[in-house]
């Protein structure tokens, strides 16, 4: 069920929100690097990864507003998939996956997030494993680019227990006080 949920777009962020801001700046250049400058495609793919870049930073208010937070992800992974779809660099692709497993965990409830780098890992083995053309060593690396998506989820998740942590510490101290 959603509540009233209001949108900011704010700059106070922890670091690991900036950390995700600046790999997604990286992978941008990285993912139009291989585009014939001015093109076409290559317009499409500064759009959709500036896109995709400003979404990951909007902020939505209740923290957990859930059925926000899954809607976020949808129109994240339908950018994803329109910069899978331009083409260019595809570690650029890799890069931004390893992003928004860790913008899931991060954002959603519990371990909600998870079930998303399934889908993030399905959704990039599909698209791997045809690049390398013999299926075998794609199929390895996928698998290993999406056993490092699983990581960077757990580090997300240690990460926001960790800030809930402290912040309830605060609140108590404040009652304390």
């Amino acid at each position: 069920m959603m509540r009233n949920v209001s949108v900011t777009f704010p700059l106070r962020r922890s670091w690991m929100e900036w950390a995700a801001t600046i790999t997604l700046v990286i992978a941008t250049v990285l993912g139009i690097s291989d585009l014939p400058t001015g093109s076409l495609r290559w317009w499409a793919a500064l759009l959709l990864f500036v896109a995709l870049t400003l979404l990951q930073r909007i902020e939505f208010q209740p923290v957990y507003a859930t059925s926000a937070e899954n809607a976020r992800l949808v129109a994240l992974s339908l950018l994803w998939g329109g910069i899978a779809l331009v083409g260019g660099n595809p570690l650029a692709l890799i890069i931004s996956a390893f992003v928004l497993s860790a913008h899931a965990v991060f954002t959603l409830p519990g371990l909600s997030g998870f079930a998303w780098i399934g889908g993030f890992s399905v959704a990039l083995v599909a698209y791997l494993v045809p690049i390398y053309g013999d299926w075998l060593p794609g199929l390895f690396n996928a698998l290993g680019t999406c056993a490092g998506m699983f990581f960077v989820g757990a580090a997300a998740h240690a990460q926001k227990r960790a800030e809930e942590a402290d912040a309830e510490s605060r609140r108590l101290l404040g009652e304390l006080q």
